[in-house]
């Protein structure tokens, strides 16, 4: 940013007309006192008592000076403050804009989804035609292979057939042969929009978990669903009692 210097010659003239006329008017007060202590006007009860105090003349004219330096030193930083028109920070004027404007994180991915969506909402495109959808199938591929130590073809492999997670869902969307769930297919049609997004929330979510729950080494069929749901809904309450255990609790 480049300084003006004139800025700077600007609130020195200015402060110089702020404390010139008081330096001036303390100065002849001082010195029109100087004289009327000396030449006589003052009643001599008085002039005898200041004598008493400062008996030399030698002595005044030291005394006269730093009071008057210090009434004019007083007088120049009451009068230095920031918030003067001539000062380098002007509190009315506007904050000033960066060259470039900032960047907010995420906003290229959120731009690139809203037209993803929008294309699925209003153009009817398969999942396959969007960017959202290649790069969450790349980023699945290298996690499979980090994860499982396979290839690429085994990997594309896992995706192609549903092995790699057990979200229905998240299954078909890598899958082309394996049909969504009913209920999704309902939303689909009536709210393409939103079934897409709600598509690419469950498929993060399975990829983030891939390596942290078993993956089925087969399809799964549509009987295996609902043993799965009732294996995680037993292991959750805890070991079913037997009718032994229940007449001993009794």
């Amino acid at each position: 940013m480049q300084i003006d210097f004139d800025i700077d010659r600007d609130q020195t003239i200015a402060r110089i007309q702020q404390v010139g006329p008081i330096a001036a008017a303390v100065v002849l007060l001082l010195f029109g006192g100087l004289l009327a202590f000396f030449s006589g006007p003052l009643p001599s009860a008085i002039t005898d008592r200041i004598i008493a105090v400062i008996p030399s003349p030698v002595t005044t004219v030291p005394i006269g000076l730093a009071l008057l330096l210090g009434l004019v030193m007083s007088v120049y930083l009451r009068s230095v403050h920031t918030d003067h028109p001539g000062g380098l920070v002007d509190p009315e004027s506007p904050p000033e804009e960066p060259r470039t404007a900032p960047v907010r994180v995420g906003a290229s991915f959120e731009a690139t989804l809203t037209e993803a969506t929008n294309t699925v909402r209003l153009k009817d495109v398969p999942y396959q035609d969007t960017e959202p959808y290649e790069q969450l199938r790349e980023t699945a591929i290298e996690k499979l292979q980090l994860t499982h130590t396979i290839d690429r073809e085994e990997a594309i492999a896992m995706l192609e057939e549903g092995r790699w997670t057990e979200t229905p869902i998240a299954q078909a969307f890598f899958a082309e042969t394996q049909a969504y769930p009913p209920g999704f297919q309902l939303r689909r049609w009536g709210e393409p929009g939103a079934a897409y997004q709600e598509a690419l929330r469950q498929t993060t979510v399975a990829i983030g978990q891939i390596g942290t729950e078993r993956v089925t080494e087969t399809e799964p069929d549509q009987s295996e669903a609902p043993m799965t749901w009732r294996r995680r809904l037993r292991s959750a309450l805890g070991p079913t009692p037997t009718a032994e255990q229940v007449r001993e609790n009794v």
